[in-house]
């Protein structure tokens, strides 16, 4: 569980960390050439085996998807859609703003609460911006 945890907050600093500027997606398609798979689980509960994390973000990434969850190791036929870690946020307020698929935001009061909720809610951002979303009435 302790690694699921260390790694759900790892992959988490992946997939916001590039984005984390921009509203667009920037994806990245150079991924170190090391075979440390994972499997990912889609919100729909689909389940697919990437090389490593840098691979799943890269693969994702371009086509406004992403993982919302991963757990180490390939994903077999008898692989269970993996669980939400059990993580604490801090309280601290350091707002982000969500951009989902279907064109809606979400403001997040931390990036770590994102990750928990969207994880929970079986969502994922395929892009973030720094601070409050911005009002668009």
């Amino acid at each position: 569980m302790r690694v699921s945890v260390c790694f759900f907050v790892i992959f988490v600093a992946l997939c916001l960390g590039d984005r984390i500027k921009a509203a667009e997606p920037q994806c990245s398609t150079a991924c170190p050439d090391i075979y440390k798979p994972v499997c990912c689980t889609y919100a729909n509960g689909t389940t697919a085996t990437y090389g490593n994390s840098c691979e799943a973000v890269a693969y994702n990434c371009p086509r406004n998807d992403c993982c919302v969850t991963t757990e180490e190791g390939e994903c077999s036929e008898q692989t269970e859609p993996a669980q939400c870690p059990q993580v604490a946020c801090t309280m601290q307020y350091d707002p982000i703003c969500c951009y989902y698929a279907d064109g809606t935001t979400r403001t997040f009061g931390n990036s770590c609460e994102a990750s928990v909720i969207n994880c929970q809610e079986r969502k994922c951002c395929v892009s973030t911006t720094l601070g409050e979303c911005k009002s668009t009435a």
